[in-house]
């Protein structure tokens, strides 16, 4: 049987953080070899997937989102406190509350 050297890029574990977790990567490499009936093993045979790569500007927003929620359940859900403590406005706060509720919605997957 032939070894074929394969360029992978960034992917994880759906669900785990994988980087770094060599046995881990093993043991799916073996099981993929073992199972898989065709001549090369791909991404799909591994159960990895792509890893959406963000920009600054994508990875401040979330950021962002978080410390406000974390603000707004300090303040006990208090829309207009966390406004007040916060200096921005109402439709400002609840864009920040959608984007926050996303974000935990997309890493339940």
């Amino acid at each position: 049987m032939e070894f074929h050297r394969v360029f992978i890029p960034t992917y994880e574990v759906e669900g785990d953080d994988f980087p770094g977790n060599v046995r881990e990567l093993e043991k799916m490499l073996e099981q993929a070899f073992l199972l898989c009936n065709k001549e090369n093993i791909d991404v799909d045979d591994l159960g990895l997937k792509k890893i959406k790569s963000l920009t600054i500007g994508e990875k401040v927003r979330q950021y962002k989102a978080k410390l406000i929620y974390e603000c707004f359940l300090i303040n006990g859900r208090d829309i207009k406190k966390t406004c007040k403590e916060l200096q921005v406005s109402r439709a400002q706060l609840y864009r920040y509350l959608k984007i926050y509720n996303e974000l935990e919605k997309n890493n339940q997957k």
